[in-house]
């Protein structure tokens, strides 16, 4: 069973920079992190920690098909990075972030439940607004909460 530390915060909080800054440390981990090219975030990749390799996760749309929000998102990105994590069973992985999009039964909710059986180090990052319904809809008895406070 996967032992899970939750990352969260309010949206712009820093949740991201700090899996940066824990990565930059050393932790030895695998996973994805999401990478905005400027600050307005209209388009979002995901990016594989042990490769850098990046696919386009999210872009701001008006297009109605596979839209959570202001975005469009990709189906296909959240395949290859299951596919990419499909033989972890062991170790510290990364999902940047579980949110609304998982709480619909899409993005990374089949990638997360997988991951919950597994003997890893599960660090997710949530928006502070969806915790509750994280820790409800994944049954997590247990985790370890992290908060990060938005800079003054």
């Amino acid at each position: 069973m996967a032992e899970v530390k939750i990352i969260s915060g309010e949206r712009n909080s820093g949740k991201t920079a700090f899996i940066k800054k824990l990565l930059e440390s050393g932790l030895p981990a695998e996973g994805f992190i999401t990478v905005a090219l400027d600050e307005k975030k209209d388009v979002l990749y995901l990016q594989d920690i042990a490769s850098g390799e990046r696919r386009l996760l999210m872009e701001a749309s008006c297009w109605k098909k596979n839209k959570i929000g202001r975005y469009r998102f990709y189906p296909s990105t959240f395949k290859w990075a299951e596919k990419k994590l499909s033989q972890a069973v062991s170790g510290i992985v990364v999902l940047d972030e579980v949110g609304r999009l998982e709480l619909s039964g899409r993005g990374f909710d089949s990638l997360m439940r997988k991951l919950l059986c597994k003997d890893v180090e599960l660090y997710v990052s949530v928006r502070k607004d969806y915790i509750e319904s994280v820790v409800g809809h994944y049954g997590l008895s247990s985790y370890q909460l992290i908060e990060i406070k938005r800079d003054a």
